[in-house]
């Protein structure tokens, strides 16, 4: 039995699951408008999946602590990975949900409120490019209002029309 294959496989377990985001119960809970907080109360409400952009407050009494531990020392019974989220307004990280919490993955609050922001931006863009695509704004850079195409000029030229330059270009290597 080689332990180096059972811990590549352990890895691979872990990398393949989905993250839960978990902290200390925030007093009293803030509407962020990108994150909704769900208090966890019983085993039932871990077991069930959190859903993105989903974060499991856990209380800090002797209920939460257990629940931790549960976590802690059985992650292979639920379908996810915690990662704690650090610093949430209003939530006590206590000396228990720090002690329960050390070897879980850390992910920084505002650093996930700047990558929903920043995504929501972006998503506002790409719809806004949807309805007016970057082809139709050209367009109408080179389609007059009446429906006619603007004829290209070369820079220094007037009046002479870019095809007509290659034209003459072309019969003049002719003869």
């Amino acid at each position: 039995m080689n332990i180096l294959d059972q811990m590549a496989t352990a890895v691979d377990k872990k990398a393949q699951k989905p993250i839960a985001l978990i902290s200390p119960l925030p007093n009293p809970v803030s509407d962020d408008g990108f994150l909704q907080y769900k208090t966890v109360e019983k085993l039932s409400d871990v077991t069930a999946s959190p859903g993105t952009g989903t974060v499991l407050c856990f209380n800090d009494d002797e209920t939460g602590k257990q629940l931790l531990k549960c976590l802690t020392e059985f992650p292979d019974l639920f379908d996810f990975s915690p990662v704690v989220l650090t610093g949430v307004a209003n939530a006590e990280y206590s000396t228990n949900f720090e002690s329960a919490t050390w070897a879980f993955e850390k992910l920084g609050y505002h650093s996930v409120i700047a990558d929903a922001v920043e995504f929501k931006r972006r998503k506002e863009l790409l719809d806004a490019e949807s309805k007016n695509p970057g082809y139709e704004k050209e367009r109408s850079r080179w389609t007059r209002s009446n429906g006619n195409v603007k004829e290209l000029t070369k820079v220094g030229v007037r009046g002479v029309v870019e095809d007509d330059i290659d034209t003459a270009e072309d019969e003049g290597s002719a003869t």
